[in-house]
Order: structure tokens, then C-alpha cells, then sequence
């Protein structure tokens, strides 16, 4: 296993208030985001635990909230039975 190198930078919103992304590196080299915090120790650490994830290969599904609202609707509203 490679050295993890998750980590956070700032980000300053429109009002000018900081909050701190999470970012890492999948498996594949990709910098993914592990989100948005209002506390950078809380990035770091969501980052490093994230990367640590993919490393052991517990990848998240990055498909998973994907769908129309046709789909929704569909399968959870009205399901067809």
C-alpha cells in the first residue's frame, strides 16, 4: 500500500465565509472529493479516511443519486407491482 496523502484546501463562499474541501486520490489517480466541511481538521481527516477506503477497495458508488425524477417517481412514489 502507497502513503495516503489526503488533504483539505479553502474555499471562501460569496457571503466570505471558509469551509475547507476533502480531497484524495482514488485508485485510479483521480482526485475525488471526500466533501465539504466547516472545520479543515474535519476535512483532513474525512480525506485520509476516504483514501484509506479506496485503497482497500471500499469505493463508494459514484452512481448512487443517480437517477431522473421520472425514475423516482416511478420506483419509490408509484411503484409498479
Amino acid at each position: 500500500m502507497g502513503v495516503l496523502v489526503g488533504y483539505a484546501f479553502e474555499r471562501k463562499g460569496s457571503t466570505g465565509d471558509v469551509r475547507y474541501t476533502a480531497v484524495y486520490r482514488d485508485l485510479k489517480g483521480r482526485l475525488r472529493s471526500a466533501g465539504t466541511f466547516s472545520n479543515r481538521r474535519r476535512a483532513e481527516d474525512a480525506a485520509r479516511d476516504a483514501e484509506r477506503d479506496a485503497s482497500e477497495g471500499r469505493m463508494p458508488d459514484l452512481k448512487r443519486g443517480r437517477q431522473t425524477l421520472h425514475q423516482y417517481v416511478l420506483g419509490e412514489w408509484f411503484p409498479i407491482t
